[in-house]
């Protein structure tokens, strides 16, 4: 729903600051010379007004001898000032912009018939004791009821079923009998509200609770944001509209009640609610929204059965210690981000999707990725320092790049039986298509073997697939044709690098900080399509790019490579692929025939054909390897 009289109107209005002159204590800004129109500004420099009364401000003012209608507030005007007695505004006042007003303290205001458009920004985290408003004014109205033995006043829509400002506190100073005496921390919404408009609290800081009735359907964004001392919030009306950060940065609520009935935590609802340990969740909800419950201090949680998305950062920075995921289907981008005492989950056997960075540094050991997820995003177990294991299970069809970057303890990454989509070759996870490898995916950081021949016929090297794991040489054969962006980033004790002739792009970023790199060599005829990021500048400039003497002048003159100090052209056979013991072009038994002759001592084969596992030895598991190969 949208109330209509709350305008921002930065958009509207354009503050010429050249233009300005100050009469009295008030600096006014030129809006239009024409018509010779001004608004009230803000407090020369970084000074802020103090003690403003009525007598301070004109309906009228003469600047070297012309005369301006004051016809506004200016944004920021009166912030973080004081006033003094209650301000009286000049009639002709039509708008008040946004945080005119904001942690403005004093006694009241009163609102002429004249203002007809408010920013919702104007009384953010006001400091005043309540409003008035002439009776005649088309839009605005003051509702005062009784609250703690005070009169305490809001500002409302003119039918005053909608709380557009609350009073930021209620203290009797200066006699102004209006807005009583005493202090009002306790308050009770009149029955005849239906509505709280955005911001109508916000910054609140004298509010330790609140009474709201079952028939307000609708909460403005962030309409009791900041409140910090208000200790607890009871919702009544389980169909009401809730917009983003109601309750956001409520630090001292301790106790939420939520009704039956209601189908969701709305967006951003208690973020930052540090002080909520615990909260019962109706039955009825189905999700929870980005960052509805996010950074509170929730150690354990029953989500109901009927729940069906975790939203982006639903649960972030909570101190969950386990979770039981039950039905849930979805799970958003880092919806448990900076859990870090996760170490358990359960449930999910309808989970589908877990979103990017969903896991990031939490407790982890196990994976435990559902039997039926089909969906997996970027970095999903990101920084996962405790993962010990991780099993891609059979039904995933779909993940955007490594799920596993950060996992320093993660030896291998497993493929459930029956997968179609992806497999395990020498401890990393490969994406397959038609039963052969497509994409490298993931080389597990505590991967024993630190050096990566990447499986033949591999077409791509996939975003982050290498990044910050310890390897010293990747060697890729035939078939090779591009490495995505950060594929390589930050693997810091990377040597040595050799690109087959196949190979025709390098993204963005590609070797990004790969700081020890000493060879490269690329055997591609045509120089790689790259830029210029897509070695680090230490690469350029210690390493020793080897390419096909006969494109060396092609490479001397292409961007990204032209960037080497030192490039050198070689004399190149058609690379073998990986297995072709033999040499003839093809992986098949005969290869399997001759590798088992040097093993048993009849033949000699070179170490970089033979030793198929990157152990230093040709042995009976290099056999193994290339009998598995062949198997695919």
């Amino acid at each position: 729903m949208k109330i209509k009289t709350l305008l921002t109107l930065g958009v509207l209005l354009t503050t010429l600051s050249a233009n300005a002159f100050t009469i009295g204590k008030i600096n006014y800004d030129i809006i239009d010379e024409a018509n010779s129109l001004v608004q009230i500004g803000e407090a020369s420099g970084d000074a802020v007004y103090t003690n403003i009364s009525s007598s301070d401000l004109q309906s009228k003012v003469t600047y070297n001898g012309k005369t301006y209608s004051v016809v506004g507030v200016g944004a920021g005007a009166f912030a973080a000032g004081t006033l003094s007695g209650n301000l009286v505004l000049p009639e002709g006042i039509i708008y008040i912009d946004e945080f005119a007003f904001e942690r403005t303290t004093g006694n009241g205001i009163t609102i002429p018939a004249s203002v007809t458009m408010l920013s919702e920004y104007a009384f953010l985290s006001n400091k005043l004791a309540g409003f008035a408003v002439a009776s005649d004014n088309p839009e605005f109205a003051a509702l005062q009821t009784t609250q703690s033995n005070t009169a305490y006043t809001f500002l409302t829509n003119k039918t005053q079923d909608c709380i557009i400002a609350a009073p930021g506190q209620v203290k009797k100073s200066g006699g102004f009998s209006i807005f009583g005496g005493g202090n009002v921390t306790t308050v009770t919404i009149p029955n005849q509200i239906t509505k709280i408009a955005d911001n109508a609290f916000y910054g609140n800081t004298t509010l330790t609770a609140i009474t709201l009735h079952k028939g307000i359907n609708y909460f403005g964004r962030e309409c009791f944001c900041e409140c910090t001392a208000l200790k607890s919030a009871t919702l009544l009306n389980p169909n009401a509209y809730y917009g983003d950060a109601v309750f956001a940065d409520d630090q001292a609520i301790t106790s939420v009640s939520l009704p039956d009935g209601m189908p969701e935590i709305p967006r951003h609802m208690f973020f930052c609610c540090s002080g909520i340990t615990r909260i019962t969740l109706p039955s009825s909800i189905k999700s929870i929204r980005i960052m509805g419950l996010s950074n509170t201090s929730i150690s354990s949680i029953n989500l109901p059965d009927e729940l069906e998305l975790l939203d982006s950062c639903a649960l972030q920075g909570t101190n969950l210690t386990s979770i039981n995921l039950k039905n849930v289907k979805k799970l958003g981008n880092q919806c448990f981000s900076q859990c870090t005492s996760l170490a358990s989950i359960t449930g999910g056997d309808k989970l589908e999707e877990i979103g990017s960075t969903c896991f990031t540094n939490t407790a982890l050991k196990d994976a435990q990725i559902p039997a039926n997820v089909k969906r997996m995003y970027g970095g999903a177990y990101f920084r996962c320092t405790t993962l010990r294991s991780a099993t891609i299970p059979a039904t995933l069809e779909y993940t955007q790049r490594n799920p596993f970057t950060g996992c320093t303890q993660l030896p291998e990454v497993k493929v459930a039986a029956g997968a179609q989509h992806y497999a395990e070759f020498d401890s990393c996870l490969y994406e397959i298509r038609e039963g052969k490898p497509y994409k490298l995916v993931c080389m597990p950081q505590a991967r024993a073997n630190k050096v990566m021949y990447l499986r033949p016929g591999t077409e791509v090297v996939g975003e982050q697939s290498m990044r910050e794991v310890p390897v010293t040489e990747f060697i890729a054969q035939n078939g090779l044709k591009t490495i995505e962006t950060n594929a390589f980033s930050s693997s810091k004790d990377l040597t040595t690098v050799v690109l087959p002739a196949t190979t025709d792009s390098l993204c963005d970023m590609a070797f990004k900080n790969n700081s020890a790199l000493v060879s490269v060599t690329v055997l591609a005829s045509n120089p790689p399509k790259a830029i210029s990021t897509s070695f680090s500048d230490e690469a350029y400039a210690n390493a020793t790019l080897y390419v096909p003497k006969k494109s060396q002048l092609k490479y001397q003159k292409a961007a990204c490579w032209k960037r080497f100090s030192k490039i050198v052209g070689i004399d190149v056979d058609e690379p073998a692929l990986r297995g072709d013991i033999n040499r003839d072009g093809m992986v098949d038994i005969f290869d399997v025939n001759e590798l088992i002759n040097t093993v048993l001592g009849q033949t000699e084969t070179p170490l970089e054909l033979g030793d198929l596992t990157g152990d230093g030895v040709i042995d009976i598991f290099d056999v193994n390897e290339l009998i598995n190969l062949i198997l695919g």
